[in-house]
C-alpha cells in the first residue's frame, strides 16, 4: 500500500472547505478515508488543527476534527532526532547559500519522519 505523508494545508483545505483547493484535497483524503493510501500526518498538525478548529468553532468541533483525524490518519512523530537534523540541514544550506528544498522549517521537519523505518517497512506497501 502507498503511503502518504499529508501536509498540513491538505488537511486544513478539507477541514475549513477552502474553495481554491477543496476539490483536490478532499480527493486525496478521501483515499485515505477509504483506505486506497496510508494516510501519515506530521503530529505537529494535529495540534494545529487542534487550535486551528477550537478557535474557531468550538471544544465540540475540535473533538469531532480530532476524532475524524485520528480515525483515518497515522500520526508520525517528529522526535527530537528529527528536529535537530532538520536544524542541522538548514544551517548547513543556509552556510553554504544554497536554496532550500524546504523554505520553511517545518517542511523539513515533516520530512524526516516520512524517512522513518515505518515507511520504509515493507508491510506497509
Amino acid at each position: 500500500m502507498m503511503k502518504i505523508m499529508f501536509d498540513l494545508n491538505i488537511l486544513l483545505d478539507v477541514i475549513q472547505q477552502r474553495e481554491v483547493h477543496f476539490n483536490a484535497s478532499a480527493l486525496v483524503c478521501a483515499m485515505a478515508v477509504r483506505k486506497d493510501i496510508a494516510g501519515f500526518v506530521p503530529v505537529h498538525a494535529v495540534t494545529t488543527i487542534a487550535y486551528i478548529v477550537r478557535k474557531h468553532a468550538g471544544s465540540r468541533k475540535e473533538a469531532e476534527a480530532l476524532d475524524w483525524l485520528l480515525a483515518n490518519f497515522s500520526v508520525a512523530a517528529e522526535g527530537h532526532k528529527d528536529i535537530l537534523r532538520a536544524r542541522n540541514y538548514r544551517l548547513l544550506i543556509s552556510k553554504m547559500r544554497l536554496s532550500s528544498l524546504w523554505p520553511k522549517p517545518v517542511d523539513a521537519v515533516s520530512y524526516y519522519p516520512a524517512m522513518s523505518p515505518i515507511f520504509a517497512d515493507r508491510r506497509y506497501r
